[in-house]
């Protein structure tokens, strides 16, 4: 084998999907890189404004690679497993940007377990983290509401929209202003596209 036939990266590259909860290895490189580029205290400041105000810390207790929360609301810190699984994404999405700093971040179903209401807050706060880090992001959905969020609340220079169009086998992709335009006019829901 050549080096021209090995895959080489070019930048980092990140992917999640939902089971990369599953992997507590992984999720504690995760936490390590999130405190030493000093993202841990924005992601909880995002959760206590937006999720959780009673939320005041979230550690790796390393020997078991759990995540223990200190809440107003427990009289000691408890798992962040006690809690429902959007808060758990939420948290862990987060803790990407930082691995990916200058490179590419894939999610898979993004906007699984999180509350629809909570998807706005979300997409702009993923915003604000890969302009942080400089972090292209490439999101999946089967959710409108998850794509509007996208959509609706971000700068339009920053948004892409793809849509696999079934049978003939092309992809339909809008700019964020066309997009926006189409949504706001019509209500277009990608999964339709034709």
């Amino acid at each position: 084998m050549t080096d021209t036939d090995s895959a080489k990266s070019i930048c980092r590259i990140i992917f999640a999907n939902q089971f990369f909860l599953n992997e507590p290895q992984r999720c504690s490189e995760l936490y390590y890189q999130a405190v030493r580029m000093k993202t841990l205290p924005k992601i909880i400041s995002f959760i206590q404004n937006r999720i959780l105000p009673s939320v005041k810390d979230i550690r790796l207790i390393e020997a078991s690679h759990r995540f223990s929360v200190t809440d107003d609301n427990f009289s000691q810190a408890v798992d962040l497993s006690c809690y429902g699984e959007g808060v758990q994404r939420i948290f862990f999405i987060s803790l990407l940007f930082a691995s990916a700093r200058d490179g590419v971040l894939l999610i898979d179903e993004f906007e699984n377990s999180v509350h629809v209401d909570m998807l706005k807050d979300f997409a702009v706060f993923i915003h604000s983290l890969s302009k942080e880090f400089n972090v292209q992001v490439f999101l999946t959905s089967h959710s409108k509401e998850c794509i509007d969020a996208f959509v609706e609340n971000l700068p339009e220079d920053d948004v892409m929209c793809c849509a696999l169009v079934c049978g003939n086998n092309r992809i339909r992709q809008y700019i964020g202003r066309i997009f926006r335009k189409l949504v706001s006019t019509s209500d277009t829901d990608l999964r339709r596209a034709k």
